[in-house]
């Protein structure tokens, strides 16, 4: 039971300290989908392995690959926008 509230609070956690960006698909730059795909494979083999021995273990790996592929998102589109910025520096 404590593993369930620990991966609960964590997941709240991570979702409430992501902010959404305003980017619509036909603005979406390369890293920002790179980082979409990223997240989905690394978030779904980490939660697919944390609940090995779980009954729910298909659920689980499923709210890992949509949690990995909204953080992945959010940090490619940060990148993105970092590199437009640093290309009008120039």
């Amino acid at each position: 039971m404590k593993f369930m509230s620990f991966a609960v609070f964590t997941f709240f956690g991570l979702l409430s300290a992501c902010t959404l960006t305003s980017t619509s698909p036909s603005e979406q730059g390369p890293k920002q989908a790179l980082g979409t795909i990223t997240g989905m494979a690394l978030g779904g083999k980490i939660a697919n392995d944390l609940t090995e021995d779980s009954s729910k273990n298909n659920l689980w790996t499923l709210a890992g690959v949509t949690l990995g592929a909204f953080l992945g998102n959010e940090i490619g589109a940060s990148m993105d926008k970092t590199d437009i910025l640093m290309a009008q520096n120039f």
